[in-house]
């Protein structure tokens, strides 16, 4: 009887360990959208955003500015960036005369598919990864022309 309480509670505190890490990696219902933060990086930073993720309650992005890489980490309320921290990078850059990263996530969060959660410009095309009751989804945009596909 006791080994089976303890085997409960023991699985218990599991899931609401694993119910916890969830909330972290997903920004909250009532912040500001993933693209308006977007469009205020863009207007007050300069560089190429190549790189998003939500991850221990903040919107965490990478950039190539001047030549160099650095992260910024933005506010998920406030869209405000916290904090800015030079970093060695090494991904794919999108094109300067691309559609703004803003329009393209604008339009996918118009879609209605799910909560964005993760951003990634990689093979000429930005992967963008939405979670929507549980389940995940990825759709690949061309950088130049918005075109969204399934990835």
């Amino acid at each position: 009887m006791r080994r089976r309480l303890s085997i409960r509670a023991a699985a218990f505190v599991v899931l609401a360990a694993s119910v916890g890490t969830v909330a972290r990696e997903l920004p909250p219902e009532h912040g500001r959208s993933l693209s308006e933060i977007v469009l205020l990086v863009e207007q007050t930073q300069a560089g190429q955003i190549t790189s998003i993720e939500f991850d221990d309650g903040f919107w965490e992005l990478e950039m190539r500015s001047n030549g160099s890489w650095v992260e910024l980490l933005a506010d998920p309320l406030s869209g405000q960036v916290t904090r800015t921290t030079p970093i060695d990078g090494d991904d794919d850059v999108p094109p300067v005369d691309g559609i703004p990263l803003s329009r393209i996530l604008r339009a996918v969060e118009t879609m209605g598919r799910g909560m964005i959660t993760e951003v990634e410009f990689d093979d000429r095309f930005w992967e963008i990864k939405l979670r929507r009751n549980g389940a995940r989804t990825k759709l690949e945009a061309d950088p130049m022309t918005g075109h969204l596909r399934t990835g």
